[in-house]
């Protein structure tokens, strides 16, 4: 018997498989589809908040000179603005890296509904009609006629086919709507 504990000396051989979390990212590396103007549109706010990391540095720098650190609150504020901020560029970067432009054929018909598509579609209890653009869910705008491709008309529309009849679950029941026009 030995008094002394071998537990800091053994060694667990390392699994050759990948973790579950290191699987879940690399599903997650898929590219996401944007269109132009959402691509451009999310290039320059990347662009405004690396200027915007600047002024966080400069308040933190202008808020240490109080030398208290124990009650700085513009401190405290300014180095949770910088986390905010900095996390925020990480997350556009990597959406940026992993996005790939749709193809848009300039207003000309597509078979199907994909991102970037105009769509026409016709209420089929009253005859309403309505357009929307199909897009990726950063670059959702339902005021502008821009709705996420994630939300439950955007789902209910992508892959459907000129004529096609879509129902959409809301939360004051079942909308039924038929596509009339699908624009490139």
């Amino acid at each position: 018997m030995v008094n002394l504990s071998l537990a800091p000396h053994a060694r667990v051989p390392k699994s050759k498989s990948r973790s579950s979390v290191q699987r879940n990212r690399g599903l997650q590396e898929e590219s996401v589809e944007m269109t132009r103007a959402g691509y451009r549109q999310l290039s320059e706010r990347l662009a405004t908040l690396k200027l915007e990391r600047i002024n966080v540095v400069k308040d933190i720098g202008r808020a240490m000179e109080d030398k208290d650190f124990r009650e700085n609150a513009p401190l405290d504020a300014a180095k949770e603005r910088q986390g905010l901020v900095e996390s925020m560029i990480r997350e556009l970067e990597h959406t940026l890296n992993i996005a790939v432009v749709a193809g848009k054929s300039a207003g000309r018909k597509a078979k199907r509904v994909a991102i970037g598509n105009k769509v026409t579609i016709k209420d089929t209890d009253n005859g309403r009609k309505v357009s929307y653009s199909v897009v990726h869910p950063k670059e959702s705008s339902p005021g502008d006629g821009k709705i996420s491709s994630d939300s439950p008309v955007g789902r209910a529309l992508l892959n459907k086919t000129v004529g096609e009849e879509v129902e959409i679950i809301a939360p004051k029941g079942a909308l039924r709507y038929r596509i009339e026009q699908v624009r490139g």
